[in-house]
């Protein structure tokens, strides 16, 4: 996962890109991942905000959070987050 720049919005996101091989074409796994994403609307979730697909690769577009899943699991072993994460 990449961190970018939209150049519509300007705001800061995330893109998690899978590269495909010529045979396999979109993996039944970027498929349920993308359908879970787009159907799943919470606040601990993060929102896709859009998928890019060329025949090389697809690339979802999320929003960025402000630290990584492991980042926040650490933090909350430790008992020292207390707060929601929010959008970076």
């Amino acid at each position: 996962v990449e961190r970018m720049r939209d150049l519509v919005t300007g705001d800061n996101v995330a893109v998690k890109s899978t590269t495909l091989t010529s045979e396999e074409g979109v993996t039944s796994f970027a498929i349920r991942e993308i359908a879970a994403l787009s159907s799943c609307k919470h606040t601990n979730v993060v929102k896709l905000l859009g998928v890019h697909a060329v025949p090389q690769s697809v690339h979802l577009i999320m929003e960025l959070m402000d630290m990584n899943l492991r980042e926040y699991m650490r933090k909350v072993l430790e008992g020292s987050f207390k707060e929601t994460l929010r959008p970076a």
